[in-house]
């Protein structure tokens, strides 16, 4: 048996309110038997305190590490990368069919720590975060859809007349979901206007 391996390089886009990254590499495997795609959810927070004369915006402007390259800020960043693997046997007809599969999904998602006494402030920043990680977890959701339909996708692959061509379709497969789920993406950017629908704004201040 052999092991199949692709490796893609990173696609990385960027929006209004947050930015999302998709990161897609395809590498190798574990049992055609069903099993769970490995999903991986990391929070990973940066700290926020609003100076005197600053309005909550303001600060979390400054203090956001999520940037575009000519300066635009923002308040959320959700990056996922999915991984797949599969490796191959020769059947006794001849033909090539897959034997194992892996499909990796690893998430992570930036979102602000706002330091801060006041009880004013307070309620409606957490408000404003609780809708922010909404819409970033709505991202991750359609990342895990897509790893789930890989991971069917390979494991119900049909046996084919050579290895090679049995390579070509699994990954063909899984760029297929790919495509999909940036369409998605943008798709439900689109629908949420940014989050915005979901209560993630402030307004312009």
């Amino acid at each position: 048996m052999r092991w199949n391996r692709l490796f893609l390089t990173p696609i990385t886009r960027l929006r209004p309110l947050c930015l999302s990254a998709l990161l897609a590499v395809g590498t190798l495997l574990s049992p055609v038997a069903r099993a769970d795609v490995q999903d991986t959810l990391r929070f990973t927070p940066y700290r926020v305190e609003v100076q005197a004369g600053e309005t909550l915006v303001q600060a979390l402007n400054r203090a956001t590490p999520v940037r575009r390259w000519w300066g635009k800020r923002f308040h959320g960043l959700a990056t996922w990368s999915l991984r797949w693997a599969f490796r191959w046997q020769v059947l006794e007809d001849g033909r090539c069919g897959v034997a194992e599969v892996l499909t990796t999904l690893d998430t992570d998602i930036t979102l602000p720590e706002l330091l801060t006494d006041d009880p004013i402030l307070r309620a409606r920043f957490d408000t404003y975060l609780a809708a922010l990680r909404e819409h970033e977890l709505g991202h991750h959701e359609i990342a895990r859809q897509a790893a789930q339909r890989v991971d069917q996708g390979l494991r119900e692959l049909p046996p084919q007349n050579d290895c090679r061509q049995l390579e070509v379709r699994g990954n063909h497969w899984g760029h297929a979901q790919l495509d999909r789920a940036r369409e998605q993406e943008q798709a439900y950017d689109r629908d949420t206007r940014y989050g915005r629908t979901q209560g993630a704004w402030l307004g312009a201040d």
